[in-house]
């Protein structure tokens, strides 16, 4: 393991009784399957394929993962953060019923895969906290299937509120979110020859945050319209405060 990766490894078990995405968040049933539904359309994830598996990297508390479709054969949940995974077990006694759900400890440069084991890889919101994103990629490109999906989540380092926000939180350097810009990845999925790469701009607000109030659901319904009306406005573009890339495998 890294030095780099090593220093990951010990800030995320610090900070995972904290982690905003934890067993509390899913305590609403209906905001739960909102945001499934809406996940589920937006990295355009087949419903219903039973024959297949995901791999989760950096799944954290699972949450995320815990979104990812029911009748999947297999989905696994892996990170590099034993607290993570610890709080991430607690998550699925809630909601992974039909028992589908895997969860690892495992660094996401190496992991303890075969090769072209998974239909699809997902990496939610990770990619700017490391350091060598080659090699991770790399690494969710060897474990994929040929004419597999790997997909990224991350910030929209476009939207000018993040600059502001990294000053105010010192959560993250902004040099990371350059690295894991919408720019830098689609370089990367056409560097490494992946096919049918798009990107998707969602949410001027992350609905995650709605959970705070006492009527989640709605919001998220009232986000949906007003998105619907600037979809293909410019400004959207920069206002957006993430963005999906995906590709399969060639």
């Amino acid at each position: 393991m890294s030095c780099s990766n090593v220093e990951i490894k010990r800030d995320f078990n610090r900070s995972a009784i904290r982690y905003p995405y934890t067993v509390f968040d899913i305590e609403k049933p209906q905001f739960h399957r909102r945001i499934m539904e809406r996940m589920n359309r937006v990295l355009g994830i087949p419903r219903g394929n039973k024959t297949a598996t995901i791999l989760d990297v950096g799944c954290g508390t699972a949450y995320f993962t815990s979104l990812l479709p029911i009748g999947y054969s297999r989905v696994v949940g892996m990170d590099i953060s034993e607290n993570m995974v610890k709080i991430a077990k607690i998550t699925l006694e809630y909601v992974d019923k039909n028992g589908n759900i895997d969860l690892i400890i495992a660094d996401g440069e190496h992991t303890p895969f075969r090769f072209d084991v998974f239909q699809e890889v997902f990496c939610l919101d990770v990619l700017h906290h490391v350091d060598n994103l080659e090699s991770i990629f790399r690494e969710m490109l060897r474990v994929v299937v040929c004419g597999g999906k790997v997909m990224a989540l991350e910030p929209n380092f476009s939207n000018p509120f993040y600059p502001i926000l990294c000053f105010i939180t010192r959560q993250e350097a902004l040099p990371k979110f350059i690295k894991a810009s919408k720019q830098n990845l689609k370089k990367m999925y056409i560097a490494n020859k992946l096919k049918e790469i798009s990107i998707t701009e969602i949410d001027f607000i992350p609905q995650v945050f709605f959970k705070l109030t006492p009527f989640p659901e709605w919001l998220s319904y009232v986000l949906e319209f007003v998105e619907s009306l600037f979809r293909n406005h410019p400004t959207f573009y920069f206002l957006s405060s993430h963005f999906a890339i995906s590709g399969n495998k060639g």
